[in-house]
């Protein structure tokens, strides 16, 4: 799920590019690299919660959802940060700022969402 995520990421922020007409380089570098994030994140959700982590007892898919963008946020925030820290502290390239963010985002995303958002709850645990 992690792979595509990326593609769709990336594919976000191509199209993006191309399409916001918004006069500011920077901001619109930073409108692409947000809006990439968004989208990945429901993509993300979907397939992992289908996929990655189907063979689980969740609880509601709702409360799921919601750790998720929870968890996803933060993950979020540090791939932003870090993309746009490269990018406009060390004039990095947007594309390479943007998938060293998605590296480190991706790494925190995982523990927290294995660990909280699709934890087993076949033993009876309640919903938080």
């Amino acid at each position: 799920m992690g792979v595509s995520g990326v593609v769709v990421n990336m594919a976000v922020v191509w199209a993006a590019l191309l399409l916001l007409a918004v006069p500011e380089l920077g901001l619109r570098d930073a409108m692409a690299s947000a809006l990439g994030i968004v989208v990945s994140v429901l993509t993300n959700f979907l397939l992992n919660d289908a996929w990655t982590w189907g063979d689980r007892a969740k609880g509601s898919w709702l409360s799921r959802l919601l750790r998720y963008y929870l968890v996803s946020a933060a993950a979020a925030l540090l791939q932003f940060g870090c993309a746009m820290g490269l990018r406009f502290l060390l004039d990095a390239d947007l594309y390479a700022a943007q998938l060293l963010g998605i590296l480190l985002g991706t790494g925190v995303n995982y523990v927290a969402n294995n660990v909280w958002t699709f934890r087993d709850r076949a033993g009876g645990a309640g919903e938080p």
